[in-house]
């Protein structure tokens, strides 16, 4: 490229060569929770990752898991995988979480998923956390739901508050039973 100048710019000519310079680049994440279950179900993510440059082996994928959407109490458990240890799909890498988690508690617990490259050109990245799962109890008051959310356990509502109605009932009447007897008599 040249320019033979005006009556304002000298004359300039880089010969062709123009200046490229590469930095590296920011990877995008989607991450992906399995299905919830009851508990004992072995909770896994998917993280979908494209924008990266080279992956290497070394490159880890940490999928962790939190009690809370903001994710601010600490992971509950982090699982390690890595990017490099297969081929992408049209630029996309698929990873699997490696071992998974299985919490002992029913409830919502939410992924996160961080990408963290051993060596330039991509640069860390992460998705925001909350990608929710939900773990039901087997049978107990919360009940085994098909849904993402636990049931509340409604249908014991109402024999539960009439066996203690009954009980209540039950005891008033044992107590005050003698005192009615002693009155009768008198």
């Amino acid at each position: 490229m040249s320019f033979s100048g005006d009556a304002h710019d000298a004359p300039i000519s880089n010969h062709g060569r123009e200046p490229v310079v590469l930095g590296p680049t920011t990877a995008t994440i989607a991450a992906t929770p399995s299905p919830g279950g009851a508990v004992g179900t072995t909770l896994t993510g998917t993280a979908t990752i494209s924008g990266l440059f080279n992956p290497v082996s070394s490159d880890q994928v940490d999928f962790s898991l939190y009690i809370d959407s903001s994710c601010s109490a600490g992971a509950l458990v982090q699982d390690l995988g890595s990017v490099g240890l297969g081929s992408p799909n049209n630029g996309v890498w698929t990873v699997q979480s490696p071992g998974g988690a299985k919490p002992s508690v029913a409830q919502t617990y939410y992924w996160g998923v961080t990408f963290t490259p051993a060596e330039d050109p991509n640069n860390p990245s992460a998705t925001v956390c909350g990608e929710p799962v939900t773990l039901t109890s087997a049978g107990g008051v919360l009940g085994a739901s098909t849904g993402s959310t636990p049931t509340t356990g409604a249908g014991l509502l109402v024999p539960g508050l009439l066996a203690s109605l009954f009980l209540l009932l039950g005891g008033f009447v044992l107590s005050i039973g003698p005192r009615l007897r002693r009155r009768a008599s008198v």
